[in-house]
């Protein structure tokens, strides 16, 4: 019998898998997922460029994103105040517990188009704390609250000066709604006026007596304060939200529109981030720093405004 030679008896090499044959190397991973960044931002840049595609998305998807967010940032929140005893014992209540105003219940009614647990801290819009309680402490008869939304300056300051008549301007019949829920609820419907619209031809049939007004009408302010009207209103102070969004010049016009009559004094907000940094209240003590921020949060930080508080020259002598 002849023996088969050694090269015989060998094991053929095993043909190569074909996952071995097909591996990708990590810089040519690396290039092709470059490459289809770069694809999806192309086609991104050519649909967003385009008012035919941007109009429809804009009005609908990143609109209901953005709300979606909102929902999301407003269940943080609750779960932070249940999860926080202290907290939730005193916020429960409704009751604004520090700030300007202090004592205001929101029991029964909500807050529009703004968060809720910045007011009942008394931290909302903390940038105007000093300009508001100067404006307290001042004998005005008549408020005027344009922009009112659920009446948080509107109520607030008939229920801090008893005296005051309060006129509040808001022209979404939602908003009213809790306006008026507010107002009733804190016994002062009865000087609290609540309206539509309000047009140029409104602040002209207001009284030229010393009066304080308060503006917040998303971007409209600089149509609705004309040169005639300040000119009418020469003895009101006013606290106007500008909304440089809208138009990059709208604070500096509006600036120019009132130096004439009235000392001007510019605002600028406070980042959601920045604002526990400003603020002291002994109920946050001992919370962490991120359910702060949270607690705190306007959630504004894509608008770009600003505040303008106009004092009358006519009552420097005073």
């Amino acid at each position: 019998m002849l023996l088969e030679s050694p090269t015989a008896l060998s094991t053929p090499a095993a043909e190569p898998s074909s996952h071995t044959k097909r591996q990708i190397s990590p810089s040519a991973y690396r290039s092709a997922i470059s490459l289809l960044k770069r694809l999806i931002h192309g086609v991104a840049k050519q649909v967003v460029s385009r008012d035919i595609f941007w109009k429809p998305l804009a009005g609908s998807i990143i609109r209901g994103s953005q709300f979606l967010c909102s929902v999301r940032d407003n269940c943080d929140v609750e779960k932070i105040v249940r999860n926080t005893p202290a907290l939730n014992a005193i916020l429960a209540k409704h009751h604004v517990v520090t700030g300007p105003f202090e004592g205001l219940d929101y029991d029964g009614t909500r807050s529009f188009c703004s968060t809720f647990y910045p007011k009942l801290l008394g931290t909302y819009e903390h940038e105007l704390e000093s300009a508001i309680n100067s404006a307290l402490h001042e004998p005005f008869g008549l408020v005027v609250d344009v922009g009112a939304a659920d009446g948080y300056y509107a109520v607030g300051f008939a229920f801090k000066n008893r005296q005051a008549r309060v006129i509040a301007y808001e022209q979404d019949p939602r908003a009213r709604i809790e306006l008026k829920n507010l107002a009733t609820i804190n016994g002062v419907s009865d000087r609290v006026s609540i309206r539509g619209r309000c047009d140029t031809d409104d602040l002209l049939q207001l009284p030229a007596d010393r009066g304080l007004m308060i503006v917040d009408c998303e971007g409209f302010e600089e149509f609705l304060l004309t040169a005639h009207a300040i000119s009418h209103l020469n003895q009101w102070d006013f606290i106007i939200e500008t909304h440089d969004g809208y138009d990059p010049e709208i604070t500096n016009r509006l600036s120019d529109r009132f130096a004439a009559t009235h000392r001007v004094e510019r605002i600028e907000a406070i980042h959601d981030l920045n604002k526990a940094d400003h603020v002291q209240i002994p109920l946050l003590k001992g919370i962490p720093r991120r359910n702060i921020d949270k607690l705190l949060a306007e959630n504004r930080q894509h608008a770009c405004l600003r505040w303008i508080v106009c004092h009358s020259r006519s009552g420097e002598s005073r």
